[in-house]
Parts: structure tokens; sequence; C-alpha cells
């Protein structure tokens, strides 16, 4: 089946190219395999994607209590309080569990397509911090993970594969996923981004 399906492109092609006509290019779709771990508690987006960056980068498997204790110089091992985090905790957590060679750096700024693409190709994800601008949460800071890129073949335009997101909505490899062109994923109508986080 699959010698006939590629026999018949050859055949449709031909009189296409004879007539002057360029098929279409299709456009450049890159995505990590990544797995999406939902948060566990109302404000632990932080510790959702920082686990999810830390799994899929081979640093082992830990609860968000863990990691949340770690962030907190804790040594309880009972604390496990719904807070909300910063970008330092973050990368904390992350350097820390994936060790030498694994330099996460924030940088207080909207993400842009090259990075984006670059890191993506280097098979890192990367956390973006977001600014809630409508409805009942509006003000209030969420964190998302980039795991891919789009690459419109026509017009060049860069979308963003966001891991969208780790509130309450299942996990799975392709749970709750949507694009974003870099510019919707600057500023739109429900959020900005203000900062990022990535592995360089």
């Amino acid at each position: 089946m699959k010698v006939r399906q590629g026999l018949t492109m050859v055949m449709l092609a031909a009189p296409l190219l004879a007539l002057g006509v360029v098929p279409a290019r299709a456009d450049t779709v890159v995505s990590l395999a990544v797995t999406k771990y939902e948060q566990n508690m109302a404000h632990f987006c932080w510790l959702a994607s920082a686990e999810t960056v830390i799994r899929f980068m081979g640093g082992g498997t830990r609860s968000q209590c863990t990691y949340l204790r770690y962030a907190n110089n804790s040594s309880s091992s009972t604390l496990c309080s719904d807070q909300s985090g910063t970008s330092t905790k973050i990368r904390k957590i992350i350097n820390g569990y994936l060790g030498s060679g694994h330099d996460w750096s924030g940088y207080n700024t909207y993400l842009n397509a090259a990075t984006l693409a670059g890191e993506i190709n280097a098979n890192k994800p990367i956390i973006v911090w977001l600014t809630e601008l409508s409805g009942s949460y509006s003000g209030a800071g969420h964190i998302v993970t980039a795991i891919g890129y789009k690459r419109n073949s026509s017009s060049g335009v860069v979308s963003a594969k966001i891991l969208n997101w780790p509130w309450f909505v299942g996990s799975g490899t392709n749970a709750n996923v949507k694009y974003y062109t870099m510019a919707a994923l600057k500023k739109n109508a429900d959020f900005r981004t203000d900062d990022y986080m990535a592995g360089f």
C-alpha cells in the first residue's frame, strides 16, 4: 500500500509540473513528545510546568510537593500547601534536579521566534510566564510550556505550540495543546507574555 501511494503521488505531480504548477509546500512542523502533568492544586501551574520539563529531559519522577519543598528550602516532609511560585523558584527546581549541563535562565521579555525554534530544535521545551488579561483570573500569573512550533510555508509566520494549560484538564501526550502566533503569544485579548525560562 505504501508503494502504491508513493507511485500515485509521482504520477499526479508530473502533469502538474508539466503545466508549470508547483505543488504547495507543506508547513514546517516541529514538536517534542512531551507528556503533560496537570497541576495538583489551584496555584501549582509552576510546579506542573517544572515537572513536565524535568521528566521530559530525564530528571526523574517526583511529586509536585517534593519540588515545592525544594524550592522553599524546607526540610519538612509534610509541607504541601497551595501557593504560587516565582521564576526564580522554577529555575532552582529545574537546575537542581536536572543537574550539571542544564543551566536554565530567565528572560524578562516575551519569547521570539528564533529562540523558540532554536530551543525546540535542540530538544528543549520552554517555560512561558503569562499574565491573564480577562475573566475572573485577570491580573493573575499563569505558567505554561512551549513544546513545538509551526512555520507557515507561504507567509513564514511562526506559531508556538503551547501545552495549554496544566489546569485540571487531564494528562497525556496531546492533552490540551494549542498553537499561537508569536504576536498572539506576546499579547492577545486573554493574556500577555511577561517572561520565559529556557535551558541554553
